[in-house]
């Protein structure tokens, strides 16, 4: 009988990890089909819900074949109850006078509670193996790349499971067997189905060792031959600051992310390079005991340049919630440079160990800090910006009153609200009111509110007659999928931009009633009038010329059997699909 890691019977393992993935997505996906504008009591449990049953699921899946039963309860108890509280604190700061904005599970601490739970979740698997509260560091390091590379294997095998999937309806669906396609396209579905493929993934790679070992054998190995090629560039780069200077580095805008980024990486080539045998017996002068050596000394030099220059952004423009998450990075990022340069002197796997661990437990504390109220980023971004206006390093032209209204939650917004009636120059006041009076967050707005597509159609400017407005029932038509031509109707009247067409009423076939012409671009769309809606009857494509003349109102009819439209100077013959007109200048 194959057993897991902590000595259960696979199969009942299997059963419990196909539950847990199936319930958890079917969950996840009953909560993604609750759309904005959300309400404030709605919003933090949504948000809750959301996250629990999104992060939740891996925890409770690789730990089914790790821990014993009862440390399984306390810390899948333990780890929901974390996510929950999280999750919580930060729905409850959201600024619900934006709730049209809102999104579930999109949020800063989103970037935070990932590594949280990974390295606790490691943590407590090496406790839980090695029957103590601190686990050696070669069961901690076993443990850690074992989730990582079951992590990557089972989303492979999720990708893969998904394309003999999608193969499968596609060919069902050729000999009209469209069953499992229309299936796989309901939200329930494709979850379920997602979990319960990532679940299978996970057991996989649990009961089968060797593919395990395997795998994260040909991983470590590949990281540390990268170790010397990084390391070689990276000091390259630093020679080249040395002779330049910092200028070069402070033109491309994002010198800490970028710091940051070769910092993390060459801690994990470090590290591969360790877990894959790098020893002392190598030498001193052997090529991976200097690249570790000299990336050691690199780290702290990186993370050194990292804090330098988000201190001078922070002090040139204060502090933001991004920057208070980029100062995290910086501060673990000293700890690290710190720690490993000054254990360069002494054997790697004996400085190693205890000095990861203590990284790992302190990663953990400082991130959960983050993560409450103690140190809020939104709380401390706003206290920083007003005490720069008040020091008279801000005025009230350069304070941004915007980053207060929509990005810094409840917090920033209700304490533009205080400024806006309370503060004591009568300047920053009238700024604030003003900021707090628009109706959206435009230049900056990535996702300004949308009219109605009814009101956007109704604001198309009609060129002819001169000033006049679409008729209402041809707002209220659903201009989406048609039977006749499925992508026929212009943009502007599926995605509400009412700037992008320009419409003439204009009579075209002798009847009492005027048919609607709408020029997108150089096409022109003809709609009948139906009952209480409208159709298209006809497209036509324009030469530039005629689509200005049109924008002009320069529209008429030439009296005929059938009246013909003209267009400027020239005649038009609508097409029962769309064909150029311009060769036909008469």
């Amino acid at each position: 009988m194959d057993q897991t890691a902590n000595g259960l019977d696979s199969r009942i393992v299997l059963w419990g990890r196909l539950l847990v993935g199936g319930v958890m997505a079917l969950i996840s996906a009953l909560f993604a089909r609750i759309d904005p504008p959300y309400v404030a009591d709605s919003w933090v449990w949504l948000n809750v819900g959301a996250s629990l049953f999104a992060l939740w699921p891996f925890v409770l899946i690789s730990g089914l074949g790790q821990l014993r039963v009862r440390n399984l309860l306390i810390w899948g108890l333990g780890s929901g109850l974390l996510i929950g509280l999280i999750s919580a604190w930060f729905a409850s700061q959201a600024n619900m006078s934006e709730a049209r904005h809102l999104e579930v599970f999109v949020s800063p601490w989103m970037s935070l509670i990932l590594p949280v739970l990974f390295i606790s979740h490691a943590l407590v698997s090496g406790a839980d193996a090695d029957q103590k509260p601190i686990a050696a560091y070669q069961t901690y390091f076993d443990i850690a790349w074992k989730f990582g590379v079951q992590l990557g294997l089972a989303l492979l095998f999720t990708i893969l499971f998904w394309v003999v999937v999608m193969l499968g309806a596609g060919l069902l669906d050729l000999i009209g067997l469209g069953f499992l396609q229309q299936a796989i396209r309901q939200k329930e579905v494709y979850y379920t189905l997602t979990g319960v493929a990532f679940a299978a993934g996970v057991h996989l790679s649990d009961v089968q060792p060797k593919l395990l070992h395997s795998a994260r054998a040909i991983l470590l190995n590949v990281l540390r031959w990268l170790l010397p090629l990084a390391a070689g560039l990276i000091l390259v780069f630093l020679v080249g600051l040395a002779v330049q200077g910092l200028a070069p580095l402070w033109k491309t805008g994002a010198a800490t992310n970028l710091l940051l980024s070769a910092c993390v990486l060459l801690v994990l080539l470090m590290n591969a390079a360790w877990g894959a045998g790098e020893s002392e017996t190598s030498g001193r002068l052997g090529l991976f005991s200097l690249s570790l050596r000299l990336s050691a000394g690199m780290v702290l030099i990186l993370s050194a340049l990292a804090a330098y220059s988000l201190w001078l952004r922070i002090d040139q423009y204060g502090l933001t919630p991004q920057r208070f998450l980029a100062a995290t990075g910086v501060v673990i990022s000293l700890a690290y440079g710190l720690a490993y340069a000054g254990s360069i002197r002494t054997g790697w796997r004996l400085a190693l160990a205890p000095v990861n661990i203590a990284l790992a437990f302190i990663k953990v504390a400082l991130l959960l800090l983050v993560l409450s109220p103690v140190a809020d980023p939104n709380r401390l971004s706003v206290l920083h910006q007003l005490e720069r206006l008040r020091a008279g390093k801000l005025t009230a032209e350069t304070f941004d009153y915007t980053l207060l209204r929509y990005g810094t939650g409840q917090y920033g917004a209700e304490t533009l609200e205080a400024m806006a009636s309370a503060w004591p120059q009568p300047e920053v006041r009238a700024k604030a009111k003003a900021e707090l009076a628009r109706e959206s967050r435009d230049p900056l707005d990535l996702n300004p509110p949308k009219a109605t597509r009814a009101e956007a159609i109704g604001r198309i400017p009609v060129v002819m007659p001169k000033g006049g407005t679409l008729p209402a029932t041809f707002a209220q038509t659903d201009f989406g999928p048609m039977e006749i031509w499925p992508m026929a109707a212009p943009d502007c009247l599926k995605s509400a931009q009412p700037e992008a067409c320009h419409a003439a009423l204009i009579n075209l076939d002798g009847d009492p009633a005027a048919e609607i012409l709408i020029l997108e671009g150089n096409r022109v769309t003809r709609f009948d009038a139906t009952d209480k809606s409208w159709s298209i009857t006809s497209l036509s494509d324009l030469c530039e010329a005629d689509a200005k003349a049109f924008i002009a109102g320069t529209l008429r009819t030439r009296p005929q059997t059938v009246p013909q439209l003209v267009i400027g100077n020239r005649p038009i013959t609508p097409q029962a699909q769309a064909a150029p007109v311009c060769a036909e200048a008469q």
